[in-house]
């Protein structure tokens, strides 16, 4: 019994921030993804390509904010919760 709540305690301790970075990097992986296709493919059409851009840096931006807070709740909320959480378990 011991050792499945220190399973639950660890997983809980590194999976919370992590969903959150994780689904950044996932953000940005597909972005980029789709911005090197824009590349390749449309070459031709600088207006299109011009917007791909924007679009890339504009989820590059939303992706920066989401690490930022997955950093924020790894370093103060996460601690604050696993104190809480090692007083019931």
């Amino acid at each position: 019994l011991g050792t499945v709540k220190g399973i639950i305690f660890i997983c809980f301790s590194i999976g919370i921030h992590n969903i959150i970075y994780l689904t950044s990097v996932y953000i940005m992986s597909i972005s980029s993804i789709s911005l090197i296709k824009t590349i390749i493919k449309d070459k031709k059409y600088y207006k299109e390509l011009k917007y791909s851009i924007i679009e890339h840096c504009v989820f590059l931006l939303i992706s920066l904010i989401l690490i930022i807070s997955a950093s924020f709740i790894e370093v103060y909320i996460s601690n604050y919760f696993l104190v809480m959480i090692k007083n019931y378990i």
